[in-house]
């Protein structure tokens, strides 16, 4: 286990390619956070850490309701930490999976609202997600989070470590110019929130 100066680790709650997320509590405040830390394999990988600061950067330049705030970047030799709001809640897949069922139109329309301004808020800062989908969608009590902006880019200052030729993304919910691995905008998110939305609405 991990341990991070001024938070307590306490479990793991969740895993994936770069890395793995735990549920942690600020030594002092007692507030919950969610923690990311790049996998130990990865850390001395130049590229990898480069995309894991680069994940930091464009989620530290949002700031909004339906967004899952980042509180703080870290980083020792043993490892690079995004420090994240923690959202007690449901991903969208699985709140669909064991609570709702395809979702009813007067309850969907106000959750879909809520994830459409936060991904409108994203593209007017200049980012385009690349990987919108209902396992990156949290909803806690009727509020929707979006997360994830790991693979996010920034159309409006595009680095090389975006690549044309490259595949990105979740290929159920990826447009077709991504799946082609061709030059994206912030219509291959909205191509993206279609998928969702129908998924959403027929479960």
């Amino acid at each position: 286990m991990i341990e991070l100066k001024d938070y307590t680790i306490i479990k793991k709650i969740g895993e994936g390619g770069m890395g793995d997320v735990y549920l942690g509590s600020h030594t002092v405040l007692e507030n919950k956070v969610a923690i990311k830390s790049l996998n130990p394999s990865l850390i001395n990988n130049e590229e990898f850490k480069k995309r894991f600061r680069r994940e930091a950067k464009i989620h530290s330049k949002l700031n909004h309701p339906n967004i899952v705030k980042l509180i703080d970047f870290r980083e020792r030799e043993d490892g690079l930490f995004i420090i994240m709001e923690y959202v007690e809640g449901k991903q969208l897949d699985d709140y669909v999976k064991t609570e709702t069922g395809p979702i009813p139109e007067d309850k969907l329309i106000p959750i879909f609202k809520q994830i459409l301004e936060a991904i409108s808020y994203a593209h007017s800062m200049g980012l385009v997600h690349r990987d919108i989908k209902p396992s990156n969608i949290i909803i806690s009590k009727g509020k929707i989070k979006v997360l994830d902006f790991g693979i996010a880019v920034d159309i409006s200052n595009e680095t090389k470590l975006t690549k044309t030729g490259i595949q990105v993304g979740t290929v159920a919910f990826m447009s077709p110019e991504q799946i082609n691995s061709e030059k994206i905008d912030k219509l291959s998110d909205i191509f993206s929130l279609g998928i969702t939305l129908f998924y959403l609405a027929v479960g």
